[in-house]
């Protein structure tokens, strides 16, 4: 039974949320279920996903997890006595958006962020960011390299982590294990995930919950001073909007670009106005075609 209407949107006003973008990410969330079903990721039995959804109220592990979708969107915070500052390995300085409840934090358990948009207006400002931990970054960030003092790093040498030669093996093994598990369910869709999964799923949620990340030492540049010229790698200006895909800034006002609206192909239902993803032919709320 849902709430009564007033009730979801005081509870939305309350908790800095938007309940039209609720709505549209529970629907985003049937339609991926959906596509789940479609390669047999997830049973067509299963009528209630809580076996897939154990480890749900596991804060770390959703942050993680977080890291794995949003990446390589991430800056590094350095935490100061009135406000923190941001740095991207892009754009150098940026800063948490006004509308953004970090805006208001300068002190962060962790010296990583993870976020969904950046917006260029008078200065660029990060969006929907969360922190996260070290190990959260080790586990399902990019691709790990080992420099030449021995530390694994990553994003061309902006992060390195130094620890133990044994504490360095275990992440890359279990990013190994993760990694064969996923393999062995895309080419056999049949087998049961969740019961071959289970033990490195379990290794990777006690590793995360050691919190304070105490085996890595890590560092990564801060320079103020570092020249703009860096930060276009990744894509030149466009004139209004949000920024498009992970790095260049992209569209016109109003278009998508990493975390907004429609992607290229999804259509609108014109019967009740969902937004349906393009690999679908009919609508998943009414069935129209």
């Amino acid at each position: 039974n849902r709430c009564p209407y007033s009730a979801r949107q005081d509870y939305a006003w309350r908790n800095f949320l938007s309940s039209n973008t609720l709505d549209m990410m529970a629907n985003m969330r049937k339609q991926f279920t959906d596509l789940l079903r479609d390669i047999q990721f997830v049973g067509r039995e299963s009528g209630s996903q809580d076996a897939h959804n154990r480890h749900a109220n596991n804060l770390v592990l959703v942050k993680a997890v977080l890291v794995a979708g949003m990446f390589p969107n991430v800056a590094t915070v350095r935490n100061g006595k009135r406000e923190a500052k941001w740095h991207t390995f892009d754009d150098g300085k940026v800063k948490p958006h006004p509308s953004s409840v970090n805006s208001f934090t300068g002190q962060f358990p962790s010296k990583w962020i993870v976020y969904n948009q950046k917006v260029k207006s008078s200065e660029i400002f990060i969006r929907d960011s969360s922190c996260v931990s070290d190990y959260a970054i080790l586990l399902f960030g990019g691709r790990l390299d080992e420099d030449d003092r021995g530390n694994l790093g990553m994003l061309k040498g902006y992060a390195s982590f130094a620890a133990s030669v044994q504490v360095q093996d275990l992440i890359l093994q279990l990013r190994r294990q993760l990694d064969h598990v996923l393999q062995r369910k895309i080419d056999d869709p049949t087998i049961d995930i969740d019961e071959v999964a289970r033990p490195v799923v379990e290794a990777v949620v006690k590793l995360l919950s050691t919190e304070d990340s105490s085996g890595f030492g890590n560092s990564y540049s801060d320079d103020e001073d570092q020249p703009d010229s860096r930060s276009r790698s990744r894509g030149g200006y466009g004139n209004g909007g949000g920024y498009g895909g992970r790095g260049g800034y992209g569209g016109a006002s109003g278009s998508r670009g990493y975390g907004g609206g429609a992607m290229e192909g999804d259509w609108q239902c014109p019967s009740c106005g969902a937004n349906v993803f393009a690999s679908k032919s009919e609508c998943f709320k009414c069935r129209t075609p």
